[in-house]
């Protein structure tokens, strides 16, 4: 198991920041070394954006062309939605970044609280 959770910095819009995240755990895990990723997000849009293969035209679309560039480092990436009740761990780790200066990386150990969403979320 591993782990990261950051304060993004002068970042007005929740749009932006799901989309800064995305990107940010596809270079998490890429940087891990994993090869077969499923990445589950909540933002319905970005998810359709990353799986979209027209241009995107949209505020964010340099992030959304990042974030496709990044599926090629992968041998299989699967992008897909996931409602916001099935995403709680995203979310606190989120809330919790909020509270942080510099990122912070959990390799194999993890605090308590993170452990028990992952374990909830997997009933």
């Amino acid at each position: 198991m591993a782990g990261k959770t950051a304060n993004v910095h002068d970042v007005a819009d929740s749009f932006t920041i799901e989309a800064i995240a995305t990107i940010q755990a596809m270079e998490f895990a890429s940087t891990l070394g994993f090869r077969h990723i499923i990445l589950k997000g909540d933002a319905l849009s970005i998810i359709k954006s990353l799986n979209r293969a027209d241009s995107d035209l949209s505020p964010i679309g340099c992030l959304i062309d990042e974030g496709r560039i990044l599926t090629s480092c992968f041998h299989s990436c699967i992008v897909s939605h996931v409602n916001r009740q099935g995403n709680e761990v995203a979310h606190s780790l989120a809330r919790y970044g909020l509270s942080v200066q510099d990122d912070v990386i959990w390799l194999e150990d993890c605090p308590s609280w993170v452990h028990s969403l992952v374990s909830s979320d997997l009933i």
